[in-house]
C-alpha cells in the first residue's frame, strides 16, 4: 500500500489474493512485472511467469520435473498434481 501497488480500488478475493492469477500482497511487491496491474491479463500471466522463474521454473523442463516451483504458488498437494497433470496433457497436444 505505501509503495502504491495495492489501493483502496484494488480488488481481490476474501484472503487478499489479488488478480486474475491470484497474487498474494506481499508477492505483487517481488514478483509484479510490466504494469504492475495484475487485474490487466498479459501482465498477470508474465507475472506469474516471473515469480515462477524465480521459484525454480526450469523451462523445457515438465510440469513433473517443476514440482517445487508448483509447490512454491500453492502448498496444497492436490493442487500441484493436478497443475502437473494439466500441463502434461497440453504438453502432450
Amino acid at each position: 500500500v505505501d509503495r502504491g501497488a495495492l489501493t483502496s480500488s484494488s480488488v481481490g478475493a476474501m484472503h487478499g489474493e489479488v488478480g486474475h492469477t491470484q497474487f498474494l500482497p506481499g508477492n505483487v511487491l517481488k514478483y509484479a512485472v510490466g504494469n504492475g496491474n495484475l487485474r490487466d491479463k498479459a501482465t498477470a500471466l508474465a507475472s506469474t511467469a516471473n515469480y515462477l522463474k524465480g521459484h525454480g521454473w526450469r523451462a523445457g523442463a515438465s510440469a513433473s520435473a517443476n514440482m517445487g516451483a508448483i509447490a512454491g504458488w500453492n502448498s496444497a498437494n492436490v493442487y500441484q498434481q493436478a497443475i502437473a497433470r494439466i500441463a502434461d496433457a497440453i504438453d502432450a497436444n
